[in-house]
């Protein structure tokens, strides 16, 4: 074992992936990101680091509910699609076991390295029309149904995120009414 293993407490390292690394992994892969602005920023962050030439985050706040699609240096293709409810025909054509690939282009119809999954804030910030935790909790089962009942796996590795926590100081009155912490909590 090398000498920087062992002074590592067990479980506490995280692998730095170097270009060479991608490269053999992922070269001419797509990863597919779906979701609310947590996944969007995650998927920008991801792409980012993969290719510092790529941006780390929207380039402007006119754009930030909208598709994005970005090619590294090293060949892989990252695809965000926002919908923060996970239910548009992005996240059909992913998710649903009879899903139709034939309205994509051949190059779109490979399976995934990677696909993932971010809901929950909004179905509690639109309580009134989005139906709410029930509503949410119903969409969640519904979705991980399909990915297990598929006869094409959606992805190689399939990644639903946690809903992230708010800061109830950090949210504006109408905001803080309608998210709590205890319902984020049940959602996890």
């Amino acid at each position: 074992m090398s000498e920087s293993l062992e002074q590592c407490p067990i479980g506490c390292m995280m692998r730095n992936y170097r270009d060479s690394d991608i490269r053999t992994c992922l070269s001419s892969r797509r990863l597919v990101f779906i979701g609310d602005s947590v996944t969007r920023q995650l998927y920008f962050q991801m792409a980012h680091a993969m290719d510092t030439s790529l941006p780390a985050a929207p380039t402007d706040d006119e754009r930030k509910h909208v598709d994005y699609d970005l090619t590294t240096s090293q060949n892989v293709r990252l695809s965000f699609f926002w919908d923060p409810f996970l239910n548009t025909s992005n996240s059909l054509t992913f998710t649903q076991p009879s899903s139709s690939f034939q309205s994509f282009p051949a190059s779109d119809i490979d399976t995934p390295g990677l696909l993932v999954l971010g809901s929950g804030s909004w179905y509690l910030r639109y309580a009134d029309t989005s139906g709410g935790l029930p509503a949410w909790e119903a969409m969640m089962e519904k979705t991980l149904e399909n990915l297990s009942m598929s006869r094409k796996k959606a992805a190689d590795l399939v990644v639903v995120l946690p809903i992230e926590d708010v800061v109830p100081s950090k949210l504006s009155a109408e905001r803080a009414s309608t998210m709590h912490a205890s319902d984020i909590d049940a959602m996890n």
